[in-house]
């Protein structure tokens, strides 16, 4: 099999056969491979909700990745009761409680912030030594015993399964944060201008004027929300009603 490449402008199963232009037995043996994924992602997810237990992670990528394929997996896993063991960014630790504010993670590995060392690339960066000595062992852990490993570490389960398996049921659920935080109610714009990435992309298009928008969007707001992780986002300067918060504490963000 090919080494997998998230970053391909074509990422998902399809895309990737045409890109490699699988033909033969390459074509068989990877189409397989994804059908006897999506099976055991059935499986563990039958078994997970039996035992009401099940290890997650390691989670160390994008921002975006762990709110569209993260995020909603465990507050579903939650809300049918089951007490997750999860490892990933201390960053995202404001994002894991449901709607009173009490975390949906029963026992937390948490990840230290290396952004500034290293940047995330969808949940595929390859930490400092020193977090991938806390994956190692969080990974050893959970490969024992019976109870259930969702092991996101594995690229090719993560990229090819289970980033689509989740949408079809869904197994997918949203507690609404805004409960737990509360903030400002009023007629706001929020503009994450950022800086990571390559200056054109079929995916993102080309670079943006990240003020011209904020001034372009700042008559039509009460205020004009700048925010970011310091390592990632392009400088903005405040100015009227746009405020600017880039901090790496996401409980200020949200």
């Amino acid at each position: 099999m090919r080494k997998i490449i998230p970053t391909s402008p074509l990422s998902d199963v399809n895309g990737y056969i045409t890109l490699h232009k699988l033909k033969g037995w390459p074509l068989l043996s990877f189409r397989i491979k994804v059908f006897a994924g999506n099976i055991k992602a059935y499986w563990r997810l039958s078994l997970t909700l039996l035992l009401k237990r099940c290890y997650y992670g390691p989670f160390k990528g994008e921002f975006g990745h762990f709110l569209a394929h993260t995020l909603p997996f465990l507050m579903y896993l939650h809300r049918k009761g089951v007490k997750i063991h999860y490892c990933g960014m201390e960053l995202h630790r404001p994002f894991l409680v449901n709607e009173s504010g009490q975390s949906i993670i029963s026992e937390f590995t948490a990840l230290r912030d290396f952004f500034a060392e290293v940047a995330p690339r969808s949940n595929s960066a390859v930490p400092p030594g020193d977090v991938q000595a806390v994956i190692k062992t969080f990974e050893k852990k959970a490969r024992k015993g019976l109870v259930p490993y969702w092991n996101i570490g594995d690229d090719f389960y993560y990229w090819f399964i289970h980033r689509n398996w989740l949408l079809r049921k869904p197994f997918t659920h949203g507690y609404d944060l805004g409960k737990a935080y509360g903030g400002n109610k009023g007629k706001n714009a929020v503009i994450f201008p950022r800086a990571k990435g390559a200056k054109f992309s079929d995916n993102n298009g080309g670079p943006w004027d990240y003020q011209q928008l904020a001034e372009k969007l700042s008559p039509y707001f009460e205020k004009v929300f700048i925010c970011g992780h310091p390592s990632q986002t392009l400088a903005i300067e405040a100015k009227n009603n746009i405020e600017v918060h880039i901090t790496a504490d996401n409980a200020v963000i949200l």
